[in-house]
């Protein structure tokens, strides 16, 4: 038999002392006359597109999130200036309450000659509930 690790041996312990509260706290008569606890969280329903574009909707972090990957690939980052966007759903995971979204950025800087250009790039985004708000996280950059 191999001798114990110290994450072995420190995951028994922690078990060990877990148990023996439970077994002296557990069996303690509950508390009467409590104030009912607060609301239970709402659970959190499947975005939409809409609740992404809406105002306070999760479309402000996925523009500052494009913004910043497309501005690493820029010469001169400085001269980012972004002229629109639009949304799409590309997938939907309802089993985890995430909606995949499409934004196609519209944007103009300046080449290496100084001269400013315009072009627009997708970023896919995972939007996902937290809360009472949306939370998102881009995935990856193409340029269109």
């Amino acid at each position: 038999m191999k001798p114990f690790t110290v994450k072995e041996l420190a995951i028994g312990s922690a078990a060990l002392i877990v148990g023996w509260g439970v077994l002296l706290n557990g069996c303690a008569p509950a508390k009467r006359n409590t104030p009912a606890a607060t609301a239970a969280p709402a659970v959190p329903v499947m975005p939409t597109l809409h609740d992404v574009t809406k105002a306070g909707g999760a479309h402000r972090q996925i523009d500052s999130d494009c913004a910043d990957i497309i501005k690493a690939d820029l010469k001169d980052p400085s001269s980012y200036q972004h002229t629109g966007t639009s949304y799409r759903v590309r997938d939907e995971l309802p089993e985890k309450k995430q909606l995949f979204v499409v934004s196609d950025v519209s944007y103009s800087a300046t080449n290496s000659f100084g001269g400013r250009v315009h072009d627009t790039a997708q970023c896919v985004s995972v939007v996902a509930p937290a809360g009472n708000s949306l939370v998102s996280v881009t995935r990856r950059y193409h340029g269109a």
